[in-house]
């Protein structure tokens, strides 16, 4: 099983990846990766080797054939015609030709660089696939091969959501979705700079085209209204908001490619949950194996649970410091921390940094403390779990 925290993933991750490399033989200081939009640096390149630096030319007559003047039988002068190279000397450049082309090619098929990813803002993990999103140029890594103890491997970097003549756009988080992984946008209007929305796409390949999902253009977007992502078995798509006189919970068809502008649902968004209010505070929402959808409040401290229809259910959880208990509660989402028991709905409890199981009935299986563990960092962030799954599940 893997899982990671937020500060796992922030503060320590470095990646060991393998890249094509095309060298040729000025050895530039910087190289640029063929897969990659940054350079790797070389520790080994900071000054030339003293045998590659170009060598000095020689003396002019000795880089030249010597045509001294012969004279024949007919007391006719003419030049000495220069003798062909050994052929065992010809056979010994080649030799050293082709050894010198396999030695290059093997160095470029193993060599490894390390490089550490200055501002990690948002990771996800789709079945053993770990996806890492870079602040910069929106870059977005994939990660496979997860060992305790040791790196993972890189086997893709891509730059996504590009910019388009009207807006900007910045990734902010990453989702697994029903195929791929759902990535969540930041949307601002070029010149002013002005946010104004969200946009949901799905990428089945970083390499392909994306699928837009769901855009939202907000009426009064200085308010900032939170939205998050879940899906269900069927491949809906779900989403969790607080803007002021909606619903909570809107469910987009699969097939997304849905706008909405100016607070307007759009006939093609199912809406229903509760009605927000100004004190809404609905943090995040999932879809359990059943159909049934949980969403975590901040405003109760607790979980609420929805009927498939939309009809609302229980509460679940308590609020305190108590091991067991929820105190600002945010992520919620199934995972099976043990093998011999099926994913159990778990909430990320902020105040009082710890992951709390639940089961069916809403009674507490067991609570993952950090800190009563022995952690040495009291600001640990508690978000999601992730563990590989061929699945996809969380």
């Amino acid at each position: 099983m893997f899982s990671l925290d937020s500060t796992s993933v922030f503060s320590f991750l470095q990646v060991n990846f393998r890249s094509r490399i095309i060298i040729f033989f000025t050895l530039p200081k910087q190289v640029y990766c063929q897969e990659t939009f940054f350079p790797a640096y070389y520790p080994m390149m900071k000054s030339q080797p003293e045998t590659l630096r170009p060598l000095k030319p020689r003396h002019r007559e000795s880089m030249l054939i010597q045509m001294e003047p012969q004279i024949n039988s007919d007391n006719v002068t003419s030049p000495v015609t220069p003798s062909p190279r050994p052929f065992a000397r010809r056979i010994f450049q080649t030799f050293v030709i082709l050894t010198a082309m396999g030695v290059a090619g093997y160095a470029v098929t193993q060599f490894h660089a390390i490089r550490k990813f200055e501002n990690p803002i948002a990771y996800a993990m789709v079945g053993d696939i770990l996806y890492l999103v870079e602040k910069e140029n929106n870059t977005l890594l994939e990660l496979r091969g997860f060992q305790s103890g040791q790196p993972m491997s890189a086997t893709g970097i891509y730059r996504i959501e590009d910019d388009d003549a009207e807006y900007y756009y910045m990734v902010r988080k990453i989702h697994p979705g029903p195929e791929g992984i759902i990535v969540h946008s930041y949307v601002y209007k070029k010149g002013s700079r002005e946010f104004v929305g969200y946009r949901y796409r799905r990428y089945l390949d970083p390499m392909q085209p994306p699928l837009d999902i769901f855009t939202i253009y907000f009426k009064t977007p200085l308010d900032y209204p939170e939205v998050n992502y879940a899906y269900d078995q069927a491949g809906y798509h779900f989403f969790v908001n607080n803007i002021n006189g909606l619903h909570n919970v809107w469910r987009v068809p699969p097939q997304g490619r849905v706008v909405m502008r100016d607070d307007v649902v759009p006939p093609e968004v199912r809406s229903f949950g509760d009605l927000n209010d100004t004190l809404s505070q609905w943090g995040d929402i999932t879809i359990g194996p059943e159909g049934r959808i949980f969403v975590s409040s901040s405003a109760t401290g607790r979980v609420i649970e929805y009927a498939p229809d939309g009809r609302r259910g229980r509460d679940i959880g308590t609020v305190g410091f108590a091991p067991g208990e929820l105190l600002a509660p945010v992520n919620v989402f199934f995972v099976s921390l043990d093998q011999t028991r099926p994913a159990l709905l778990t909430v990320a409890s902020t105040g009082n940094r710890t992951w709390t199981q639940f089961d069916a009935a809403g009674q507490v299986v067991q609570t993952i403390s950090p800190l009563a563990a022995g952690y040495p960092y009291p600001d640990i962030l508690v978000e999601d779990i992730f563990a590989p799954d061929p699945a996809g599940n969380r």
